[in-house]
């Protein structure tokens, strides 16, 4: 396993990090907890979770995602201080479902004291992003995050937060998730992104690196995966042939040729898949000697699939009722901790 630094921190994580959205829920228990121990075992130290009851995100995964998780940790023996947690927030019934609100609830879920990444969605445009970046650095003065990150944010959203909390001294972004892989590279590969990470130090976590499957050669996904901004996969399925061809030639799995394309980024920090087997597991892995390998030369090989349609994310545009949060309403204090995790 190789690791490398968030941002400008001196927090270093594993090359690849394990998602958690419609993965452990689908395993069983014990099933997932050894795979979780195996993971740790062959240096993977980086774990992605979510508040996830809210949005698009409710239907499948739900609240249990963030208990099963959290069980998993302890029942499989990883002390705090052996990984490093990432917590996505949303903004879908912001202001009335606050941030505080979010991250206490999801402590408490995972039965934990903080998360060491705060992962925020782009604000929507009618909300104050000078309040909310306040909000989440009083998240920060308060020990329930160690930093803090930005979620599919635009290159000029992400500046504007940058530089409002470098006016006031508050603490910085120091990575941004986003979608980056074989087919969306442009979202990425353009200069004001570029001067943005030469700007800022920001590094990357690539998401939907394997574009929900698709990139590993699973065609006809059977679980739910991310939206598809801007209607690329119907074109990638006609030319995945073409893409296995290379993978071949190279002697390379599909799914290794696609991580090791992100892994070659210069920006990225950890590329963040859902994996829910060993073997899936050791694939993955492998993808760390094929970017050494072959390095600049996979973005030439992979060329013909350098689509120009991809879309960013954009930020929630509504909101949802309050009643739409499946009971979650009102504001929540966690209980304390127990002593055990003192």
């Amino acid at each position: 396993m190789d690791y490398r630094k968030i941002g400008t921190t001196d927090v270093a994580v594993s090359v690849l990090s394990l998602g958690s959205w419609n993965t452990y829920n689908r395993m069983l228990f014990e099933d997932a907890v050894d795979f979780i121990r195996t993971a740790h075992g062959v240096g993977v130290n980086f774990f992605d979770t979510s508040f996830y009851p809210v949005g698009p995100h409710q239907t499948l995964a739900g609240p249990h995602t963030e208990v099963i998780f959290g069980r998993m940790l302890e029942a499989a023996g990883l002390k705090r201080d052996d990984y490093v947690l990432t917590e996505k927030i949303w903004f879908y019934s912001y202001p009335e479902q606050s941030l505080d609100d979010q991250i206490n609830r999801s402590l408490y879920r995972l039965n934990l004291k903080h998360a060491d990444i705060l992962s925020v969605a782009m604000p929507r445009d009618d909300t104050d992003w000078t309040a909310i970046l306040e909000q989440i650095a009083g998240i920060i003065r308060s020990g329930r995050a160690r930093m803090w990150g930005a979620m599919n944010w635009t290159a000029a959203g992400l500046r504007r937060g940058w530089e409002i909390c470098a006016q006031r001294n508050w603490p910085l972004p120091q990575v941004v998730q986003i979608k980056y892989n074989v087919l969306r590279r442009n979202v990425i590969e353009n200069d004001e992104w570029r001067k943005l990470f030469e700007d800022t130090g920001i590094t990357m976590q690539t998401s939907d690196s394997l574009e929900g499957g698709l990139l590993a050669g699973k065609l006809t996904p059977q679980r739910e995966i991310g939206s598809d901004n801007g209607g690329l996969r119907p074109r990638f399925v006609e030319q995945f042939a073409e893409y296995k061809k290379i993978a071949d030639k190279l002697g390379v799995s599909p799914a290794q040729l696609a991580l090791a394309f992100c892994l070659t980024h210069p920006r990225t920090t950890s590329i963040l898949a859902g994996v829910s087997s060993v073997a899936q597991l050791n694939d993955n892995i492998g993808a760390i000697a094929v970017a050494k390998r072959y390095g600049e030369r996979l973005k030439d090989e992979l060329a013909a699939f350098d689509y120009a349609d991809h879309m960013t994310d954009k930020a929630y545009r509504g909101r949802l009722p309050v009643d739409d949060l499946a009971g979650f309403k009102g504001s929540y204090v966690r209980p304390p901790v127990p002593a055990w995790q003192s």
